[in-house]
C-alpha cells in the first residue's frame, strides 16, 4: 500500500499545473486498473530505468510514470502514463500491459481541447488492445483516420508506437 500512496504522490506531482485536479486523473488511473486486472489490492512498484538506458529510449521512462502493477505478489502488470501534444495543448494518457506485455487498455485520461477529442472514445481506442510490444501502428493501415481529428490521431498513433519500441528496449535490456 506505501507504494500505491507513492505512486498517487507521483502522479499528483506529474500533473500539478494540469487543468483537471490531480485527484480527477488520479480516480480515472486506479479505475481503469480496478477494472482491467480485477482485482481488489494492488501496489504500483516503479520500474527503474538507469539513465544509459534511458536516453536510448524514445519517450520518457521514469519512476514516476513507469510502473509495475502487482497483486498479492504477483506482477500481473504494467502502467505507462504520459502526455502528448495535440493542436494547440497536450492530454494525458495510460497504457495498461499484462504480465506478458500485451496491451490490455488505452486511455485519454485527460483531453485538454475542443477538437480532436475523439481520440478518446474507447470504440478508437480499442484498436491497440491486444497487440504486443512489436506491433507498428501506422495511419490508414491499422489505425483509423479520424476527420476533425487528424493531429491527435497522428499524436496518439505516435505516442503509442514510442511506448511500445521503449518497452521492447526495456525487455531486450532485461530491465523487465
Amino acid at each position: 500500500m506505501i507504494r500505491k500512496k507513492l505512486f498517487v504522490f507521483a502522479v499528483s506531482f506529474l500533473w500539478i499545473g494540469a487543468s483537471a485536479p490531480p485527484s480527477a486523473i488520479q480516480k480515472k488511473l486506479e479505475k481503469l486498473i480496478h477494472a482491467n486486472f480485477a482485482v481488489l489490492n494492488y501496489d504500483l512498484k516503479p520500474v527503474e530505468v538507469f539513465t544509459d538506458i534511458a536516453d536510448q529510449l524514445p519517450r520518457s521512462f521514469n519512476i514516476d510514470n513507469f510502473m509495475s502493477v502487482d497483486s498479492e505478489g504477483n506482477r500481473i502488470g504494467f502502467v505507462y502514463t504520459g502526455r502528448g501534444p495535440s493542436k494547440t495543448d497536450v492530454y494525458d494518457f495510460a497504457i495498461l500491459f499484462d504480465s506478458k506485455l500485451i496491451i490490455k487498455s488505452v486511455k485519454i485520461l485527460q483531453y485538454r481541447e475542443d477538437y480532436g477529442g475523439e481520440i478518446a472514445s474507447k470504440r478508437w481506442l480499442k484498436q491497440f488492445i491486444g497487440n504486443d510490444i512489436s506491433a507498428e501502428f501506422v495511419i490508414g493501415e491499422n489505425v483509423a483516420a479520424i476527420s476533425g481529428a487528424t493531429i491527435s490521431v497522428r499524436s496518439m498513433t505516435i505516442m503509442v508506437n514510442q511506448v511500445l519500441s521503449a518497452v521492447n528496449l526495456l525487455l531486450n535490456d532485461n530491465v523487465l
